[in-house]
């Protein structure tokens, strides 16, 4: 056999060989990657799912949501009587039509939260991805990101509100993240067409994620011409930013007149429209610095930021920027605690946080020392983060205060209360309990529809007191108000009789009124 020949088949056995020696290489991490988010699956999925079954799941926000996908699942006017708003007119969460099978193979709650789960630990995948290949395929020096992440406290605390589409948003975010990196633009496509369906608010992310493109923003190996990127990146942001006006100036005034500007509303002290917030931000820096110097800012950095290792993100500033726009209306609004790790507000910096780290840390690939360093310290802090804020097993707030160990002392009187309610029939329930009573179009939280208790926007009427036919509460969920009314409407003449007392719960039906014409009997 000529030299050439025998040259060229050692050549094809070498490269054959290391083909294989870094699919091994790769096997490894990835099944323990793939380990780590089962665990995380097993553990959340079962706290989450038990939490229903124990009556312990909350009417704000899974209520709203599961009546509104429930809704759009049957094709139904999407009014959620539980919020008092339009589906639409709430917010434009297209990504709520994705779990219409679930409602029609006659799941809900449950099963919607054990998607949420699966769907928010998935994001543990691209940020492996992400760090593999930045820096240098080191993949299991690589496992250290998705696992602070699957450990973060805001992460788990997103988990447990069962349904929220803003976390639903987190994955692909972090997906399209890495499929820029590596220019598979169709992908990338899908991966923010996925994120922006998911709220509308996501858009302003994906306006970011745009203009790095634009810009090369995202650090290398990023394949693709100058040109395919700032096309890739104006087309983006131009698809975030339309999104987001469509979604805010259109679709949400003109399924709800009472709709309160986007976002306006909520920076008293700054303005009363975009305009004036953005530049009084610029004229006026001393009152954003007065809300910033807010006791719950600092409290807030520290449990978002300690478990990442503090500064760790900035040195992926790019990715950081990211979260952006959510990081500032968290820390800036004023009509609710958005600088909390304990609620869906923090899914889009969660984005942030973790594409800074996974960028800044390949600022180390050439010293793998300092690399390895930074892993165990990037670990370390996750674990300590988690334990101190978190919601896993091992966290000190794990405990019946946040995830119930056991089905309620009155579970039998309650499932007999919900088995009493016609499929369809139109109820009130109190907030602790609605939750199981949310597959029909006409359902309030007592004392709704009564007496307006976080209905609507501004403006909005409360629902006509007639559409009710059961009434069924937990009676230590009321307060002196709510208990006077029930015990009104079940007086003589209140229109509604109790069917069921027992062990704090209160199950009461619309008294059946003589039709017109007929007589009333002697």
């Amino acid at each position: 056999m000529p030299a050439v020949a025998v040259a060229d088949a050692s050549d094809r056995t070498l490269g054959r060989i290391r083909a294989r020696s870094v699919a091994a290489s790769r096997a490894g991490p990835a099944a323990v990657l793939a380990g780590i988010v089962a665990l995380y699956v097993a553990v959340f999925g079962h706290l989450t799912w038990r939490q229903h079954a124990n009556w312990r799941s909350l009417g704000f926000d899974t209520g709203i949501y599961d009546q509104g996908m429930w809704l759009l699942s049957q094709g139904r006017d999407p009014f959620l009587t539980m919020r008092g708003m339009d589906y639409w007119g709430h917010h434009v969460a297209v990504i709520g039509y994705l779990f219409s099978p679930i409602y029609w193979l006659g799941g809900g709650v449950q099963a919607v939260s054990l998607v949420h789960t699966i769907w928010v630990a998935a994001g543990a995948v691209p940020l492996w991805l992400l760090a593999r290949d930045g820096w240098e395929n080191r993949p299991w020096e690589a496992l250290a990101v998705p696992a602070a992440y699957l450990l973060h406290p805001a992460v788990h605390w997103v988990t447990w509100w069962l349904y929220h589409p803003d976390s639903l948003a987190i994955t692909p975010l972090l997906f399209a993240w890495w499929l820029a990196r590596t220019a598979r633009w169709r992908w990338f496509a899908l991966a923010v067409a996925v994120a922006l369906g998911c709220k509308e608010d996501v858009a302003l992310a994906v306006v970011v994620l745009g203009a790095l493109l634009v810009v090369r923003g995202l650090p290398s190996p990023l394949s693709g011409s100058a040109r395919a990127l700032r096309r890739a990146g104006l087309l983006t942001a131009a698809a975030g930013a339309s999104w987001f006006l469509f979604s805010s100036k259109v679709v949400i005034p003109l399924r709800n007149e009472h709709a309160p500007p986007f976002y306006e509303s909520y920076f008293p002290s700054l303005g009363g429209s975009l305009g004036e917030i953005l530049s009084n931000l610029v004229l006026h820096p001393s009152r954003a610095l007065g809300l910033l110097s807010r006791p719950r800012v600092p409290d807030y950095a520290l449990k978002m930021l300690g478990p990442v290792g503090f500064l760790l993100p900035f040195l992926g500033p790019a990715g950081f920027l990211v979260a952006g726009p959510q990081l500032g209306v968290n820390l800036l609004v004023e009509v609710q605690d958005g600088a909390t790790i304990k609620s869906q507000y923090a899914s889009l910096p969660i984005v942030g946080l973790f594409l800074g780290v996974a960028e800044g840390m390949a600022l180390l690939r050439r010293r793998p020392a300092l690399l390895r360093a930074a892993a165990v310290w990037l670990v370390g802090c996750a674990v300590i983060g988690s334990h101190a804020w978190g919601l896993a097993p091992f966290s000190r707030s794990f405990g019946p205060d946040v995830w119930s160990d056991e089905p309620r002392h009155n579970v039998a009187q309650l499932d007999r209360a919900r088995d009493t309610v016609p499929p369809l029939g139109r109820v009130a329930a109190s907030w602790n309990i609605v939750t199981h009573f949310t597959h029909r179009p006409i359902v309030y939280e007592f004392p709704n529809p009564w007496l307006s208790s976080n209905y609507g926007p501004s403006g909005n009427e409360v629902g006509a007191p007639t559409t009710v036919d059961w009434i069924v509460v937990e009676q230590s969920a009321l307060n002196a108000r709510d208990r006077a009314l029930l015990e009104r409407l079940t007086a003589d003449g209140g229109g509604f009789e109790v069917v069921q007392d027992e062990n704090e719960v209160t199950v009461a039906r619309r008294v059946p009124q003589p039709s017109p014409g007929s007589l009333d009997p002697p």
